[in-house]
């Protein structure tokens, strides 16, 4: 991919491997010059959620130490922990925390494990859970955390993952991201009760010119497999939601968590479903790629890079992730995709 000047491998199995630097726009062109449709990932891709997700995680963080503090009398429990985007970024970066959720429970164990089973900083309990952390993602870091009784305690009082997001955490979590009002509306059962909803710092970085350009090369054959549900996708991209073949669209807080990224299926079912044999998946996560590259469709992985806090370690994540099996090329912005695509005579402004 980058520095590689557009070569083309042969990936062992008929196909071939094309990799283009991010500003190699012939390569980029080259290897989807047959696509007849193009998906979408919302977060950190259409949408900017560094105000919105990361607050919602840094508040349900500070809430549940105080809650586990509290329930095990814990008396030196500090009020905040520092919760970076760079930490929340490490868990991001194995692909295996899709969910928010997920990070704030795993950041809230690293938290209090200090001080229910010592021989351990915030510091360095987070780098144990990220080395730690394996196929099965949070499971891995409850099981390696649960150790001894009191830790046992804290993970009862998380309740995480649970069915349908009726756990404390989730709920929590749910709460501060969509808002009381909202979180009620979409049948939670607040705990808060008066949470204005972090979901209304969401910046949307795709544009109605954008979504125009890419309409006049695959006309209604776009949508979306993200990790958001319905409403909070409606509610965030209103402005371009009709360009979005909903239809063929996968929201996948509203399924079980089996079918949660990287597990392909859906992604497979919405490029069928659009009757089209090969897909542009627009991502910018390990766990988006990995995705793009497991689908029995034929994709190429269009990787976004500048919502990381470093964008050329995002880069080489995506890399990583890809591997050699799919064409995959990586983009600063999605407002890129119409040069990259060389739509830019189909923007009207």
């Amino acid at each position: 991919m980058a520095g590689d000047g557009g070569n083309n491998d042969s990936n062992g199995n008929g196909s071939t491997t094309a990799k283009a630097a991010p500003a190699d726009y012939d390569a980029i062109r080259d290897m989807t010059r047959d696509a007849d449709c193009i998906v979408f990932d919302c977060d950190g891709v259409l949408v900017d959620v560094s105000g919105s997700y990361h607050r919602a995680i840094q508040q349900t963080v500070e809430y549940m130490t105080g809650r586990i503090a509290s329930e095990l009398a814990i008396p030196d429990m500090p009020a905040r922990h520092a919760v970076s985007r760079h930490t929340v970024e490490r868990f991001k970066n194995t692909g295996l925390f899709n969910d928010e959720t997920d990070v704030s429970c795993a950041i809230t164990l690293a938290a209090v494990m200090p001080h229910l089973a010592g021989g351990c900083t915030y510091e360095s309990a987070i780098d144990t859970a990220v080395r730690n952390s394996g196929p099965d993602g949070i499971a891995s870091v409850i099981r390696h955390m649960r150790d001894g009784a009191e830790m046992s305690r804290a993970v009862e009082l998380l309740d995480h993952p649970s069915p349908d997001r009726g756990g404390l955490l989730c709920r929590v979590f749910d709460e501060k991201f969509y808002g009381s009002d909202i979180y009620s509306g979409r049948g939670g059962r607040p705990l808060l009760g008066n949470e204005i909803g972090h979901i209304r710092c969401d910046d949307v970085i795709v544009t109605d010119a954008v979504m125009e350009a890419l309409s006049g090369r695959f006309g209604k054959s776009i949508s979306m497999v993200t990790g958001r549900g319905l409403q909070a996708a409606r509610y965030t991209l209103e402005p371009v939601m009709g360009w979005f073949d909903l239809g063929n669209s996968a929201f996948l807080e509203d399924e079980p968590r089996e079918h949660a990224k990287p597990n392909p299926d859906r992604l497979d079912d919405c490029i069928r479903g659009m009757g089209c044999k090969r897909a542009i998946y627009v991502g910018d996560s390990a766990e988006d790629a990995a995705m793009a590259r497991d689908a029995e469709s034929d994709v190429a992985f269009c990787g976004i890079t500048g919502t990381g806090v470093n964008p050329d370690e995002r880069r080489r994540i995506l890399e990583r992730a890809a591997g050699t099996g799919i064409p995959y090329f990586t983009l600063g912005s999605v407002l890129d995709i119409p040069k990259a695509l060389n739509l830019e005579g189909q923007i009207h402004v």
